[in-house]
């Protein structure tokens, strides 16, 4: 795990070094064991800024070149098959000087040439330099578990890890992105490859780039595309998804520095510690946040089975509302730009936690929601999916009388437009109708190819391909921010294939959401997490808080006559949401609340002179 940056001037021009310095020193929270520097006369240079976790010694240290130094390479990530590949090239006779998975890589590149990222299992973002064709090639992982952003004026092409550091460069103008934001303040995200900022963009997940002969392209090598196996049956996929967690945990504590694991009160993160405590010969170190304010948020009692039944060398902390004012500029510095929610808290005070106990790498269980069925608009969709597929052969006949359990529990309004159409009703807090209509009326484009899939297919892409990579680039910040590398074993490709053939109502089953997932690992993790039917995922009381600690803090913030956000929201409006909520804590009326705060701070660290 590490930082990236670099520099390609299309006229050739050798980069400036200490233009390169300043782009890398932004990026030390992500690599403070090693620094690097490359620049060649056809216009390259690369920074990379090393976290060290697999082969320690120097011969690890990037930028790294193939023997001929013809080939150079910065790679961020982790390839978790990387002994598997490097024992094909070997028998190809390709010969290895460390045992890094960076050269992997380069070697991997010289074997298939850019086909190689089909050979990837893992985490990555990465550039590479070809002198004998001349060609720049960057590519990022498949589901977007490691950041990769670029900036390209036809001229000079500048990329990094954060976009922090493509803003050192001389040739970035800071400006304010109005589509991105407007995207933000509906969705919780972005729905497109913009940033916050004009002229910065992300490279998409399962993507790679290519600049030859002064063109840049670009193309998906790979997509989320159901393939939905009727025939096999539930036992059949249950088995198989079993056996393919507990090779995919293994693989992901490779490692040669200590390895942890988050655990919170649900069954992903469990299942993880699970199966890790089961063949590791030492106490595994676990960690978790806590609120003392009711089942609604606390986690506690759920976490302790874990950690009593495997002896886990548990590390916990609390938090406190104070612990958001002295926090908050820090953690959307470390952000770039806000996304979902105020997850990012608890997040942010783990990883420090973490950092301050001596583990530099941690496992997390992402990414089984969204592929599983795990959030309540499931059930909603499961039902459709019911009275579309029962008089299939391998459907479960049984699974008729949970429908009206299945409504209770999931209502019937789609997780993300159901957000929209909510504002609709009171959506004068935010400025602008017509862009607002705008940005609507182009998520909805993006739905066109997913057209012929089931409801609770088409949910469950919209999930992994937008709202999880949001999850994803919090999971990234907030942990590099601490100079710690976390892991996500449930993202695993042979997972995320796995789960792209299973029959939905294998998904939501007798009840319960992610049943098969649930009871793949019933034998391995605790009955009563496994049955336990609250759904919670980072829980943090930020409606309470607003309505109380934070009142004064937010109410100040709103009505301050130096707002820089007043394009965007109208104070006044989010002041009587404010007032309401305090008034009645019994409903969370606190998103408006929440994205036109970090909006607002989120100017002021960017902007202020």
């Amino acid at each position: 795990m590490c930082g990236i940056a670099g520099i390609y001037n299309l006229d050739q021009t050798t980069p400036d070094l200490t233009q390169l310095q300043r782009m890398g020193d932004t990026l030390v929270h992500r690599g403070p064991d090693h620094v690097g520097y490359y620049t060649n006369e056809f216009g390259v240079g690369f920074c990379h800024r090393r976290l060290s976790i697999i082969d320690l010694s120097d011969r690890g240290n990037q930028p790294m070149a193939s023997e001929d130094k013809s080939i150079w390479l910065v790679y961020n990530g982790e390839i978790y098959n990387y002994i598997e590949i490097r024992e094909k090239l070997i028998k190809k006779g390709y010969k290895f000087k460390s045992k890094s998975d960076t050269e992997v890589i380069i070697k991997a590149y010289q074997e298939f040439g850019i086909d190689c990222i089909n050979q990837f299992n893992g985490m990555f973002s990465f550039s590479l330099w070809d002198s004998n064709s001349r060609r720049f090639f960057a590519a990022r992982d498949r589901i977007g578990i490691k950041p990769f952003y670029y900036y390209f004026d036809g001229k000079t092409f500048v990329f990094a890890s954060e976009i922090k550091s493509v803003l050192k460069h001389r040739a970035v103008i800071k400006e304010q992105n109005e589509n991105a934001i407007t995207n933000f303040l509906l969705f919780d995200h972005q729905i497109d490859d913009q940033t916050w900022f004009k002229n910065i963009y992300s490279l998409n997940p399962g993507s790679y780039l290519v600049i030859e002969k002064k063109r840049l392209s670009f193309k998906k090598y790979w997509d989320i595309e159901y393939n939905i196996n009727y025939t096999r049956t539930y036992k059949s996929f249950k088995d198989e998804l079993r056996e393919t967690i507990i090779n995919s945990v293994k693989s992901h504590w490779q490692s040669d520095v200590p390895v942890g694991a988050h655990l919170s009160g649900g069954v992903d993160s469990s299942s993880i510690v699970s199966i890790a405590s089961t063949y590791l010969t030492t106490g595994l170190h676990t960690f978790s946040s806590a609120f003392n304010l009711g089942r609604q948020f606390d986690e506690r009692k759920e976490i302790e089975v874990v950690a009593k039944k495997f002896r886990t060398k548990h590390h916990q902390i609390s938090i406190h509302p104070n612990d958001f004012e002295k926090n908050l500029s820090k953690i959307l510095y470390h952000l770039d730009e806000p996304v979902v929610g105020p997850a990012i808290l608890p997040m942010f005070r783990i990883s420090e936690l973490v950092k301050h106990t001596g583990i530099k790498v941690v496992n997390g269980g992402q990414g089984v929601d969204e592929m599983f069925g795990g959030y309540p608009p499931y059930f909603s969709l499961a039902v459709r999916n019911i009275f579309s597929n029962f008089r299939r052969e391998s459907f479960p006949v049984s699974e008729l009388c949970y429908v009206p359990l299945y409504l209770k529990k999931g209502g019937t309004i789609n997780r993300f437009f159901g957000k929209f159409k909510k504002l609709q009703r009171q959506d004068s807090w935010i400025r602008g109708q017509n862009i607002l209509e705008k940005q609507i009326e182009g998520f909805k484009k993006l739905q066109n190819g997913t057209s012929e899939l089931s409801p609770f297919e088409k949910s469950s892409y919209t999930s992994m391909r937008y709202y999880l990579p949001a999850l994803l680039q919090q999971e990234d910040r907030m942990s590099m921010a601490w100079s710690i590398e976390s892991r996500v074993p449930m993202l695993d490709s042979r997972i995320i294939d796995l789960s792209l053939q299973i029959p939905s109502w294998y998904k939501v089953s007798k009840g319960m959401s992610k049943s098969i997932f649930r009871e793949a690992m019933r034998g391995i993790v605790p009955d009563q997490i496994l049955d336990n039917k609250i759904k919670r995922g980072y829980p943090t009381p930020i409606s309470i808080w607003f309505a109380t600690d934070l009142y004064n803090y937010t109410y100040d913030l709103f009505n301050s006559k130096k707002m820089m956000s007043g394009k965007y929201i109208n104070n006044k409006v989010l002041l009587e949401i404010l007032k309401n909520q305090r008034n009645d804590t019994s409903k969370n009326i606190s998103f408006p609340i929440w994205q036109a705060l970090v909006l607002e701070m989120w100017f002021k660290i960017n902007f202020s002179e």
